[in-house]
């Protein structure tokens, strides 16, 4: 069965690769360590804020996901064919959990290969969605409320300096090396198969209340300060960033539903071989790719005197990279049918 697409989708995914790849560059340049350094430099100082805009373009790809996997996974269950998926669920899963920690042992070596990151969040979270795809969809809707009202319970209950692989997974740490968490992050999938649910089901009289609505919050947030991520230039991946509050996970998912129905409104049109629709189709390996060579490579690419255009000179590489590992995947995927 082919794969419906949806331009909106495209869109927001092509965007968000666009910005992971620039932020993991800027971050990769000017951070000695991936873990943060306590001596930043003062071009990555006056950077934090516009990484911080950039970021919240990159936390749409989950919710994005979401929304994919509500419409190709979810919505089968419900009509009965759930039986058919659940195979292809799991090797997903388990693929992605397998290659999520190839991509740590490729990238930073055997000291981190244990790490956990997005492609190991993403393995249990589809899996947490493709069970509650067999119950009526507010079970959804109730989970995903559940894990924001229990990650600020969970974290005072463990704390944030927890070694245990297990509370890792659950809620993360201080230590800047672990990222994902399940609280509060499972919040962005729950959020992209809720978003996909009102593309679905609301009438359209009602989809520009939705817009101003969304829009609204999104405006609340950043004016109560919690929009953004935090951005601690002595701890780049820390628990600012991967232990936000919930209110700002609840933010993205609003600028997630404004994105979304607001290009749904202007009908927008992605070819899915153009540029954004290829860095969409080849979202998981472009990832892969670029966070194998990019660290590397921007350690490599220091001593050449580039001064403040290196990080755009390496954006410049991985997004070119990028776009063709795309362009290979959209080719295989094209060949198949």
């Amino acid at each position: 069965m082919k794969a419906r697409r949806f331009p909106e989708i495209d869109a927001v995914k092509g965007v968000g690769v666009i910005a992971m790849i620039l932020l993991h560059s800027f971050v990769w340049w000017y951070v000695e360590r991936d873990y943060g350094t306590t001596n930043p430099s003062r071009d990555f100082i006056e950077s934090i804020f516009f990484l911080k805009v950039v970021g919240v373009l990159v936390f749409l790809i989950p919710v994005a996901a979401g929304f994919t996997f509500y419409h190709y996974f979810m919505k089968r269950a419900k009509a009965g064919q759930g039986r058919e998926s659940l195979g292809f669920l799991l090797w997903r899963c388990g693929s992605l959990f397998v290659l999520g920690y190839a991509v740590n042992l490729l990238a930073w070596g055997g000291q981190e290969w244990m790490a956990w990151d997005v492609l190991q969040f993403f393995a249990v979270g589809f899996a947490v969605l493709g069970a509650l795809s067999f119950f009526p969809f507010p079970a959804t809707i109730a989970a995903t409320a559940l894990v924001a009202l229990a990650t600020p319970l969970l974290r005072g209950l463990w704390g944030a300096a927890s070694d245990s692989y297990g509370i890792i997974i659950l809620v993360g740490n201080e230590s800047g090396t672990q990222y994902w968490p399940f609280f509060p992050w499972f919040i962005l999938l729950g959020g992209g198969a809720i978003a996909a649910y009102l593309y679905e089901n609301l009438p359209k009289k009602r989809r520009g209340a939705l817009i101003l609505g969304s829009a609204f919050l999104c405006a609340v947030f950043m004016v109560s300060g919690v929009f953004f991520v935090g951005g601690d230039p002595t701890n780049a991946w820390g628990p600012l960033i991967f232990l936000p509050p919930v209110w700002t996970v609840l933010g993205i998912v609003s600028a997630f539903i404004f994105a979304l129905f607001s290009l749904r409104k202007l009908d927008v049109v992605i070819s899915p071989s153009g540029f954004l629709g290829v860095m969409s189709r080849g979202i998981l390996w472009i990832y892969a790719v670029h966070i194998i060579i990019g660290y590397r490579l921007s350690g490599a690419m220091k001593g050449m005197g580039l001064g403040m255009g290196g990080p755009f000179a390496l954006f410049f590489i991985l997004l070119m990279t990028g776009y063709l590992v795309g362009r290979v995947v959209a080719v295989i995927r094209d060949a198949k049918g």
